[in-house]
């Protein structure tokens, strides 16, 4: 194994240890089993390493862009939304104290759905950090909490700054809510919110009318 694979071998052991350690009951058996695997095998395919090392980060950072983490610091909570935090050289720590971990938690139970339809090679996680590409379909994971309207992606910047001209090959979109609670189900009004959003950050005249974009459940990735 070449040093650069190893490091990224070694990530992934990371990031699934951080998964595990924080993620829904339902979701620790499928980690626990990729995670052994992985280890004895001493390397991972390519779309499991892709996935810590493109998906995950820059997951971590929308989450905390939009303010769906509470970061509490010597007593007093953070603005974290008003963090510039897009670039992919600006790394949110997986462990850190005073931090809730909805972020992880989400991504444990798509990383599990992944596994549990055996669906985790099937995506290409480079092209668009953050969304999976599959050949021309993009499909974008909305976190959000069930509660609150949801005004703002604040995805605007990681959708024109790191997929760029990527987004030229998509010809259709998908778009799948994940809640925080990962038990709510997005409201119809929620559901408008999030396609009128998504169609504004994406600025791409084929996707400009809203009912362009497909809702999509996680279980049917």
């Amino acid at each position: 194994m070449c040093s650069d694979r190893l490091l990224r071998w070694l990530q992934a052991l990371y990031g699934l240890d951080c998964l595990i350690s924080v993620c829904d009951p339902a979701d620790r058996i499928l980690l626990e089993q990729h995670r052994t695997a992985i280890q004895a095998n001493k390397d991972a395919s390519e779309g499991a390493l892709d996935w810590f090392d493109f998906f995950l980060p820059a997951w971590v950072r929308y989450c905390w862009r939009q303010g769906l983490v509470e970061y509490w610091h010597e007593g007093s909570k953070l603005n974290l939304s008003s963090i510039p935090m897009e670039s992919p050289d600006e790394s949110i720590p997986l462990r850190l104290d005073g931090r809730r971990a909805e972020d992880l938690i989400m991504a444990a139970r798509i990383l599990s759905t992944l596994l549990a339809e055996n669906q985790l090679d099937s995506y290409d996680y480079r092209t668009c950090p953050g969304a999976f590409l599959e050949e021309t379909v993009l499909t974008f994971f909305v976190p959000f909490k069930p509660s609150e309207p949801v005004n703002d992606l604040r995805c605007d910047t990681q959708v024109n700054a790191l997929w760029g001209a990527s987004l030229n090959v998509v010809t259709s979109v998908r778009m799948c809510a994940i809640p925080t609670d990962l038990i709510a189900i997005p409201s119809t009004n929620q559901i408008k919110q999030m396609r009128q959003v998504l169609s504004s950050a994406l600025k791409n005249l084929r996707f400009a009318k809203p009912s362009s974009i497909r809702n999509l459940l996680l279980e049917d990735l």
